[in-house]
Order: C-alpha cells, then sequence, then structure tokens
C-alpha cells in the first residue's frame, strides 16, 4: 500500500513526480559549504589588517628579534589561534616553565594554578624594543614585593651562610639585563651543584656533593660531609681533623671516597669504596671479649659497634664522667646492680684517679666481694671446704645480712643443729674472738672483731656450764661420746630431757633401788625457783642434806655427799642409839643397813639381830611377840621421821607390870630373872627356895602350901601377894615359945 500525500516528506526544492531522484538536505550541498569557506576566508584578511593596524605598540626587543612573531599572522602566535588560549600559546615557547607547572617546581610551580596561567597579568608587552617583560613589578604582582626580599627557598633552594648575602646577579648574570642574549636565561638554567659556580679543587674524585663535606659559609670553615650515615662528628670526633681519620695514604683517604656508585667518572663507578669503619678498628677495646658480645646482645648491634651503647659519641673522652652503663650491661661485665650496689656512686667502686683502665676497672665479679669489703671473719674461710664461692657461698652479693646458710648446710659441720640449737641465735655460739685478727677498716667496712666461726668446738661443755661440777666426769671410765659428755645423758631438745634411761648409779655411786626407786627426782633436788647460774632448775643434794642426816642449814655447801651412808640424806631415828652397834658375827658394822633394806624403813631385814642390836634377845614369848608390841605406833611422824615409839627398855619392869608391887626392887632395880623366864609362860617359875631365898624350907614347910606363908594383902587398891618382907622365926608363924629363956634371936627373911 503507497503511502498518501500527507505522509511524503515536504521538501521545496524537490519534485513531486516520486519517480524522480530524492535530493540531498540543504546543509549536505557544497555549494553551501564553498560560499561559507569564502567568507571566513575574507573576514581573516580583512580583520588581520585590521589588528596589525589597531596593535597597542611594538614588541619588546627579545620578542620582537624573532620574525615569526612580526608576520601578518602574528597575534595568534602569543594569544592563541582558534580554539587556544594565550597561556597554552605562552608555553609552547616557553616549555621550562610548563615543566615547573607540571612538576609543582620553580617559581611558577609555586604560585597558584590561576595566577600561573595568567601570563598576561605579571608579564607586559607591546611596550617597545626597551621594555623587560620580566621586572619588578612582575614580581610584585606574584606576591613579591620586594624582590630584595625575595625567599629563594620558593624554589628549591634556600639562600644560607655565604650565598644569603649576594646579589642575584652574582648567580643569575643577566638577573639586571635589559635584552637577555639569544639562547640566555634570566634565571632558569641554573643548576644547585657547587661546581656550577665553584671550580672543583678535587677535579672529580669526589663522589659526594661538596655540600657533604663543605658549609655554604665558608670552604675551609667547617667539614660536615653526610657523615652523620657512617659516625656523627660531634665530642671527640668532632674535634680531629679529617686526614686525622683520613690520610691520603690509606685505605680510607679522603680521594678514595669517592670510588663508588656515586662516583661520576666510569672508571670509578667500577672501583670498590672502602667499608665504613667500625669502632674497634680505631680504638682497642680494654673490656673481656664476653663483655662487649653481651653488651652488643642486649644492644642489637654487633660487639665491633657496640662501643656506643656505654660511650655516646657527643663525648669528648671515653672516660666522660657522664658515661652511662645500664643495670643489664654492668651484670654482663661482672656485677648485678642490686641493692645496695646499685645505691652507689660509681667512684665507690671505681677510682678515677686510677693509672689505668686495669686500675679503674678491675673486673671485679659476683664473687670478689673481698676486692671491696675486708674480710669480717678474720680469714677463717680461706680455702673453707664451707665456702667453696668465697663470701657468696653464705651471704647474697646484694646484702651481707641475713646469711644464706641454712641448716641443712650446719648439718655437714661438726654440729648439725636440731632441737633447741635450731631456734638459738648465731651470736650465741659464735662470739667476737679477739684472738682472731682485727679485720682492717675499707671504704665500705669499719673494722670489727670478727666471729668465731671455723673452728668453733661442737663439744655441749664447751658452750654450757657444767651444772653437775665435774661429778660425772669423775664418775664415768669411758670416753665421752663426741658432742661432749652432756650427751650420755641428755639431748638437744630440752636439758631436762633424757635421751636415754638414767643410770643413777653409774653416774653418781648411788644406785636407785627400792622406795628410792619410786622417789620422785625433787625429793633429794629441790626444784629452784629461777635457774641459777649455770642453768639448772634444781638443787643438788647436797644443798638440801648436810651429809649428817639433816636438812642443810645457811652456810658452805659440800662438794660431794658420801652415798654409802643412809645418815647422808637421812636423820638418825635412834638418835646414836646404834652407834656403837657391832653384829653378833664380828661383821664390820655398816649402818642402817645392817637393820634395814631400801623397800620399806619400816620393815627390819630378814637378818637383823635384835639382841645384837639392841642388847636384848627375842626369846621366849618375845619372839612371837609382834614389833608394835614393845615400839607403839605413832598417830604421826615425830620430828626424826618415827612412825614407831622407841621400846620402854630392856628391863621387864619397863614393859610389865610389877606384881609384887616393888617388894623385889632392889638399889631402884627390879629384877624378875631369878624367879621367872622370859622365854617361857610368865606363870611358870624357876624360884628354888632353898637357894634364891634365906628360908630354907625343911620337909615340913615343903609340904605346905605357899600361900600358908605368903598371905595377900590390899595395895592400892589391888590384892598382892606377900613375899617380902616376911618373918623367918619360928614363933612369928607358930606362936610365942613357953620359955623365954630358951628363946633364941632369927633373922627376917
Amino acid at each position: 500500500m503507497s503511502p498518501s500525500p500527507a505522509d511524503a516528506p515536504r521538501d521545496s526544492a524537490a519534485p513531486l513526480d516520486s519517480t524522480a531522484p530524492r535530493a540531498l538536505p540543504r546543509w549536505r550541498q557544497p555549494s553551501l559549504w564553498l560560499a561559507l569557506l569564502a567568507s571566513m576566508a575574507l573576514a581573516g584578511l580583512v580583520g588581520g589588517r585590521y589588528v596589525r593596524r589597531v596593535a597597542p605598540g611594538p614588541l619588546s626587543a627579545v620578542h620582537g628579534r624573532h620574525d615569526e612573531l612580526n608576520g601578518s599572522w602574528d597575534c595568534s602566535s602569543c594569544h592563541g589561534g582558534f580554539g587556544e588560549s594565550m597561556a597554552q600559546a605562552c608555553l609552547e615557547c616557553h616549555g621550562e616553565i610548563a615543566q615547573q607547572m607540571e612538576r609543582k617546581a620553580g617559581l611558577h610551580g609555586a604560585l597558584e594554578a590561576g595566577l600561573a596561567e595568567a601570563c598576561a597579568r605579571c608579564h607586559g608587552e607591546h611596550h617597545g624594543e626597551a621594555f623587560v617583560p620580566v621586572n619588578p613589578r612582575s614580581f610584585a604582582l606574584a606576591g613579591f614585593a620586594d624582590l630584595q626580599q625575595f625567599d629563594h627557598a620558593k624554589v628549591g633552594y634556600a639562600l644560607a651562610g655565604g650565598h644569603a648575602d649576594l646579589a642575584c646577579a652574582k648567580c643569575h648574570s643577566n638577573a639586571d639585563s635589559g635584552e637577555l642574549p639569544r639562547g640566555g636565561w634570566r634565571y632558569l638554567g641554573q643548576h644547585q651543584d657547587c661546581a656550577t659556580c665553584h671550580a672543583d679543587p678535587h677535579q672529580g674524585r669526589m663522589a659526594p656533593a661538596c655540600s657533604d663535606c663543605h658549609t655554604d659559609r665558608d670552604w675551609n670553615e667547617s667539614f660536615l660531609f653526610a657523615h652523620d650515615e657512617f659516625l656523627p662528628l660531634i665530642g671527640g670526633h668532632g674535634e680531629q681533623r679529617c686526614r686525622d681519620c683520613h690520610a691520603a695514604d690509606s685505605p680510607h683517604a679522603l680521594e678514595r671516597l669517592g670510588h663508588g656508585p656515586r662516583a661520576t667518572r666510569a672508571a670509578d663507578r667500577t672501583a670498590t669504596r672502602p667499608a665504613a669503619r667500625r669502632c674497634s678498628d680505631c680504638h682497642a677495646s680494654p673490656h673481656a671479649k664476653e663483655f662487649t658480645a653481651h653488651a652488643a646482645r642486649l644492644a642489637d648491634t654487633t660487639p665491633e659497634q657496640g662501643c656506643v651503647t656505654c660511650h655516646a659519641a657527643d663525648r669528648a673522652s671515653f672516660r666522660d664522667p657522664r658515661a652511662t652503663v645500664t643495670p643489664e650491661q654492668h651484670a654482663a661485665a661482672s656485677l648485678q646492680l642490686a641493692a645496695p650496689h646499685s645505691e652507689l656512686d660509681c667512684a665507690r667502686c671505681h677510682d678515677p684517679a686510677g693509672a689505668d683502665y686495669a686500675a679503674r676497672y678491675p673486673g671485679r665479679g659476683a664473687r670478689d666481694c673481698a676486692a671491696c669489703h675486708a674480710d669480717p671473719h678474720g680469714g677463717q674461710f680461706d680455702g673453707s671446704k664451707q665456702a667453696p664461692l668465697g663470701c657468696v657461698s653464705c651471704h647474697d652479693f646484694r646484702f651481707f645480712a641475713p646469711h644464706t646458710f641454712t641448716v641443712g648446710r650446719h648439718a655437714r659441720t661438726a654440729l648439725p643443729l636440731a632441737g633447741a640449737h635450731r631456734e638459738a641465735d648465731c651470736a650465741s655460739c659464735h662470739e667476737a674472738s679477739r684472738e682472731l685478727k682485727e679485720a682492717p677498716a675499707t671504704a665500705h667496712s669499719a673494722s670489727t672483731v670478727p666471729r668465731r666461726f671455723h673452728g668453733t668446738e661442737a663439744r655441749c661443755e664447751e658452750c654450757h656450764a657444767d651444772p653437775h661440777d665435774g661429778l660425772f666426769d669423775a664418775r664415768y671410765r669411758t670416753p665421752p661420746p663426741a658432742a661432749g659428755s652432756c650427751a650420755r645423758c641428755h639431748g638437744t631438745t630440752a636439758f631436762d630431757q633424757l635421751v636415754a634411761p638414767f643410770d643413777h648409779g653409774r653416774a653418781t655411786g648411788f644406785a636407785l633401788r627400792g622406795a628410792h626407786l619410786q622417789a620422785d627426782c625433787a625429793s633429794c633436788h629441790a626444784p629452784l625457783p629461777a635457774p641459777d647460774a649455770k642453768g639448772r632448775t634444781f638443787a643438788r643434794a647436797q644443798e638440801r642434806f648436810s651429809g649428817d642426816g639433816t636438812r642443810a642449814a645457811s652456810g658452805a655447801v659440800p662438794a660431794r655427799l658420801a652415798t654409802d651412808r643412809c645418815a647422808t640424806c637421812h636423820a638418825d631415828p635412834h638418835a646414836g642409839a646404834f652407834a656403837d652397834f657391832a653384829p653378833a658375827d664380828g661383821a664390820r658394822a655398816r649402818g642402817c643397813v645392817d637393820c634395814h633394806d631400801e623397800v620399806s624403813f619400816r620393815a627390819a631385814s630378814a637378818s637383823f639381830d635384835h639382841a645384837a642390836a639392841t642388847g636384848f634377845a627375842l626369846d621366849g614369848a618375845h619372839g612371837t611377840a609382834g614389833c608394835s608390841d614393845c615400839h607403839a605406833p605413832l598417830p604421826a611422824r615425830d620430828a626424826r621421821g618415827r612412825t614407831s615409839a622407841p621400846a620402854l627398855g630392856n628391863a621387864c619392869g619397863d614393859c610389865h607390870d610389877d606384881p609384887h608391887a616393888g617388894q623385889f626392887v632392889r638399889d631402884g632395880e627390879n629384877r624378875c630373872t631369878p624367879c621367872h623366864s622370859p622365854t617361857a609362860d610368865f606363870s611358870a617359875l624357876f624360884f628354888q627356895h632353898n637357894l634364891h631365898s634365906t628360908f630354907r624350907l625343911d620337909e615340913t614347910h615343903r609340904a605346905a602350901a605357899c600361900s600358908a606363908c605368903h598371905p595377900v594383902f590390899l595395895h592400892e587398891e589391888r590384892e598382892v601377894v606377900r613375899y617380902r618382907p616376911l618373918p623367918s622365926d619360928c614363933a612369928d608363924c607358930h606362936g610365942a615359945p613357953q620359955e623365954p629363956l630358951r628363946r633364941r634371936r632369927g633373922r627376917s627373911g
């Protein structure tokens, strides 16, 4: 279906016949473009002539001498052509400025972008040949009002030293010129290398720049060089001349320093530059290799370079008093600096007046206490097995007290510490001894009297007074133990604790048996209210007993007691009645033991001979009588300790009542034995009338009863048989005789 007339394109230049060729658009017609180009050519020709005719003035000399800038079409060369700015046109000729702006270097690179691209703002033109485009006004418009005060650091090169006072023209020869010579520069084209302005006296032999060695004040004033890279020239090093360390003929000569990668000549680049020297290359080290190696490890450097860890380079001398040594370094040298050594001034141990290094720093170690401290022990431990390491064997090198000599180590001596010895203070056994040489005073210690350690006796009696006054030493025949005679009975825990059963008989000569064995010690050894001068808490036996059986009275105390007599401790309850006793068998009297044993004093021994002891034999009825029949028990002990009363006597009348009311008493003695026997019944008589009386019984009288002649009478309300006196005449019984003349005189019976 063909389009309708309303949908067909409208082009007044195109025919309506649809079969004819279609016409081109107007903007693509050649005739239109030819007409436009012809118009532009005509406008340029007319405008160029017009501009030339209306230019504000002639160009400056530096621009006017270029023919290409004075042609008929020369305006676009500076002001820019079609689609080009004036700044772009300027930079086409001034490429160095374009590089500054691109690198942000130099004067134009330091300006703000808008100001740097506005060339015409600072640099005028068309003022004639005498006009200089770069002038003070140019700098003022760029922000530098006073050219003489121009901050040269803005262009990357600060003026200091001798350069600061120089006029610009001194370095920039065309700074004040009007017209620059062809190919010349006003300010550009300069280099910061010293050789740009100064002749090189080294003729290129030095690789470092001049400023590495010389200052900008005076060539001969100071030599800096980039020496800090290897060694800062300060302190003692700063006082040296270059040639002192870099002699001309040495491997480190100044001339050889240019032989390296920085050298300019190709031949020098292939040479080998000497390696940087180490401290040890110039200075001999007085230190031991072990110390320098350890100090270097602490500083994470090499031993050859480790000197600076203690000796700062800014010091004039290695002996500078400000030289510092850390505690770790000092420990590596010899002695760990801990209190109290850390609080001392160095001069206390290292005399600064010492003649040489060895005198000032003798290299004392932690064990060399005697190098600074006097021996407080007077040489007792020199070569001793107890102190193989010297002072530090028993003392910490940081402090003298307290000591480190342990109880375990003391056990290896002659006296192991046990019991009470373990708690005792050292000074109680180790006293000051004037016999030892007094230690000389030093800067660190005062003169003292040494305490005795070596050779201290380990026996008890060397430290403890003998409370027994040598009694036991005299009794024992065998040698005492190694610990001393006291160790026979006593241990080290407490004096009153025995290590073995005490043999009282062996030690004192008095064996404990019977009642003595059961008695408490205090029975003989009275407890003391306080320890005496020898430490005893109990009295000696002789202090309680005088030796004669009575309590000790005030006065002198005997040194010994006789242990073979009971009377030494016991009072004689018999008041000496048996002093002259002699046994019947003729043996020697032994005293109390002849009658008593040690089990009980009240029980007589089986061998007791009553007749021999008392003179009164126990026969007949007396033999069967009990002791109490004659010795009445007492209600309490008497003053002599007796519990039984003594017998009333040996006579019968002492114990028995007289049934005869004193009829047979003669001369104060009542005699019973002529008629009665003590061994038989009392009623059994041994009386013989014809023998024992004066009245003989004849046959007549013998047959008479006794009562016929012996009547009963009343005596003190008691009936008594009359025996004496009785008449003996016949008449007295048989009546009076009848023949008185024949009576005989008789005797009474």
